[in-house]
C-alpha cells in the first residue's frame, strides 16, 4: 500500500501509532472498532475535504498552492525549486 520510504499516517505527528507489542490480527481488529481513531480519521477526511478542498488522491501543498493527482518526481521537483528560487 505504501511506497518504500515513503511517510505513512503511522509516522506522522498527530496520528496514534499501535503500541509495538501487539502487531497483528489482534492490532489490526483492535484498532478498526476504536471509536476514538475512527471518530479522529473521520473528522481529518471530513477536514481535508470541506475546508482544504482535498478531492483527490495524491494531493499535495507547496507554499499554500494545492497541487492534485499524480505527477512525477521530476514534476515536482521542478516546482519546488521554482519556488525556492523565488525567495
Amino acid at each position: 500500500m505504501y511506497r518504500r520510504g515513503a511517510a505513512r499516517p503511522s509516522t506522522m505527528p498527530g496520528w496514534p501509532r499501535a503500541p509495538r507489542k501487539r502487531r497483528g490480527r489482534r492490532a489490526v481488529e483492535t484498532c478498526a472498532t476504536d471509536q476514538t481513531l475512527l471518530d479522529k480519521l473521520s473528522a481529518d477526511q471530513k477536514f481535508a475535504y470541506e475546508v482544504l478542498k482535498v478531492d483527490a488522491t495524491p494531493t499535495f501543498f507547496i507554499n499554500g498552492e494545492r497541487l492534485k493527482g499524480a505527477m512525477s518526481f521530476e514534476e515536482l521537483d521542478e516546482k519546488i525549486k521554482s519556488l525556492l528560487k523565488n525567495q
